[in-house]
């Protein structure tokens, strides 16, 4: 059997994290969910945001719904974010 080739940055920081994002958004109903990837979608369209830096606010959103409430500076910048998208609707 071959060895398998190691790891990029990108793909080790995506499977230490992405298992707690996705259990954090998990726990919500179906359409928040959807409404946090429209959230993406304006990020992305409307903020100039990469893809990757809008994922990572959807994750931050949903952890601070799931947790009831912004704790770290990170998730309150994407919550500050998701403000914004929520008035622009």
């Amino acid at each position: 059997m071959a060895p398998r080739p190691p790891f990029s940055i990108d793909q080790l920081l995506d499977a230490a994290g992405g298992a707690a994002r996705r259990s954090h958004q998990s726990k919500l109903p179906r359409p928040t969910r959807a409404m946090l990837e429209d959230f993406v979608k304006y990020l992305v369209r409307d903020e100039h945001l990469t893809l990757n830096t809008a994922r990572a606010y959807k994750s931050w959103c949903a952890k601070a719904l799931v947790e009831r409430g912004a704790h770290d500076s990170h998730v309150k910048s994407a919550v500050q974010a998701l403000e914004r998208y929520w008035n622009a609707k």
